[in-house]
């Protein structure tokens, strides 16, 4: 499977220093997406507004004086490019967990979670206590569910393809998008589609 970085650098504010980021909004289809981008690098993607208004809260101290800035053209960029990510099958994009503050800053249990979860391919599903013993957790399945709510990068690591036991299982964002994107990937792999270019 292709692996691929999103590039944001032909929408970066020209000359702005590099502590500056922007908060998009993208609306598409069934998804109401926040990401927060910095130094033309996705580190922040949410479906829940609270969790984007944490993290904006957050930023002030994992990017000490840290500026907003304004980005005119980020918007339609950001669609399109929450349009690559609903084309799992195509390829699969990288989390930086080197870069990333906010992956950097995480604790050993949940980057061990997240780690894993981006091994996971499109139509794949885990349960929480299957995440939490591929993470070093046996029986720490809330455990797994915990770092699954506090994922940074939703779709990038799909944290949606976590399951319960005995059913759906919890969701940071509505589960109906939880179940409309498995139902999309699921679909895409039974086709052998190279994605879903519109997704409905």
């Amino acid at each position: 499977m292709q692996m691929t970085t999103l590039d944001f650098s032909n929408i970066s504010p020209a000359g702005a220093p590099g502590k500056c980021y922007s908060a998009v909004p993208a609306e598409i289809e069934f998804l109401k997406a926040r990401m927060i981008l910095h130094q033309s690098e996705i580190i922040h993607l949410s479906f829940n507004e609270i969790h984007h208004q944490q993290a904006l809260a957050m930023l002030g101290k994992l990017i000490p004086n840290a500026q907003p800035a304004e980005l005119p053209t980020a918007i339609e960029h950001t669609r399109k490019l929450v349009r690559q990510l609903l084309s799992p099958v195509a390829e699969r994009t990288v989390a930086d967990f080197e870069t990333n503050p906010f992956l950097k800053n995480a604790t050993g249990f949940q980057r061990r979670v997240w780690r894993h979860l981006c091994r996971l391919g499109p139509g794949d599903t885990i349960t929480y206590g299957e995440l939490a013993a591929a993470a070093g957790s046996h029986g720490g399945a809330r455990a797994a569910g915990n770092a699954c709510n506090r994922n940074p990068l939703a779709l990038i690591i799909p944290c949606h393809r976590v399951v319960a036991a005995n059913g759906l299982g919890g969701f940071a964002g509505d589960l109906r998008i939880k179940r409309k994107l498995l139902e999309l990937e699921k679909q895409a792999v039974r086709n052998n589609m190279p994605g879903m270019d519109n997704p409905t």
